[in-house]
């Protein structure tokens, strides 16, 4: 996106921040943004931001385990700040596969790809993520792969969208604008 930062892109009336935050927030007590550098840049949101503990920059997992260690929940859910269409029932999919060993983590799948970052976690698994970090294990997906979890599918809109559709380039911006009619 040329050196921008993807969460603050123009989206739809608002920014892709913004946007996802009118998604998430009627189906959680609390959101909060994990992300390092200079917190301001998001002062327009009036969300929380959690930067990470470790020093070295040590991506998502490193960020769940800041926003773990600051807020004292049960459970969290994660989502990328550049998948704007993150359906509305998203937590009661992701919730449905919690079992009765309430340890597991419960990620989303559409088509064949699993969304490693689009979880939801419990508070019991971060002395087994500040372990891998510690291990320097920093990717969510080796994480997930090493420790039990659960998938929900979730389906492709009618037209065929991915709910999970995520936006890494202009043109991808332009799509995901004219795809979903914004």
């Amino acid at each position: 996106m040329g050196g921008r930062e993807k969460s603050l892109l123009a989206f739809a009336d608002t920014t892709l921040i913004h946007h996802i935050y009118k998604r998430l927030a009627p189906q959680v007590d609390k959101v909060v943004i994990s992300a390092n550098g200079n917190p301001e840049r998001f002062a327009m949101a009036d969300i929380p931001v959690v930067p990470d503990l470790r020093q070295d920059r040590a991506g998502p997992l490193a960020g769940l385990e800041a926003v773990m260690t600051v807020y004292n929940a049960p459970w969290f859910l994660t989502v990328p700040s550049d998948t704007p269409m993150i359906p509305l029932d998203l937590l009661k999919g992701l919730g449905s596969k919690i079992t009765i060993d309430k340890k597991k983590v419960v990620i989303a799948k559409s088509g064949q790809r699993h969304h490693h970052v689009i979880g939801l976690w419990p508070r019991e698994v971060l002395p087994l993520i500040s372990k891998a970090l510690d291990d320097d294990q920093r990717a969510i997906k080796h994480w997930l792969a090493a420790n039990p979890h659960q998938v929900v599918e979730f389906a492709f809109s009618q037209d065929g969208s991915d709910p999970f559709f995520n936006i890494n380039t202009p043109e991808e911006l332009l799509l995901a604008k004219a795809k979903f009619s914004l």
